[in-house]
């Protein structure tokens, strides 16, 4: 009997182990939804406009650029939410000087920003 508590707590505690490290950053573990499609104003005081809206970004692109944000960025320090900064900061000063530290490639590059882009402070409403 006490073996067999012994075995339940020592696997409960690898388990919570476990659990714990795989959700140690909140920013590169969570699922991004993709952005709802404009659509053309249906009634007829407004015909020929458009309703505007952010461009629509494909949701794997997003979360193939947020793995990678998680991946690169993490080694060496604790990663910035996106919407910490609007699109123009991260895309003329924080990106410029932290994509060379890290050695990302013009791809590797396009991903990240097409994540952070997309959540900015200035394209999400808090």
């Amino acid at each position: 009997m006490k073996l067999l508590l012994k075995l339940t707590l020592l696997l409960l505690a690898v388990f919570g182990l476990w659990s714990f490290t795989t959700n140690t950053n909140s920013v590169a573990n969570s699922k991004i939804e993709p952005a709802p499609q404009t659509q053309p104003a249906s009634d007829s005081s407004n015909m020929g406009q458009m309703k505007m809206s952010a461009p629509v970004v494909d949701s794997a692109a997003i979360n193939a650029g947020k793995e990678l944000y998680g991946m690169k960025c993490k080694k060496c320090h604790k990663l910035h939410k996106p919407d910490e900064f609007t699109q123009d900061k991260w895309e003329n000063k924080v990106l410029p000087k932290m994509s060379k530290k890290a050695k990302l490639t013009d791809d590797e590059l396009k991903s990240i920003e097409t994540y952070l882009f997309a959540f900015s402070s200035d394209k999400v409403k808090k």
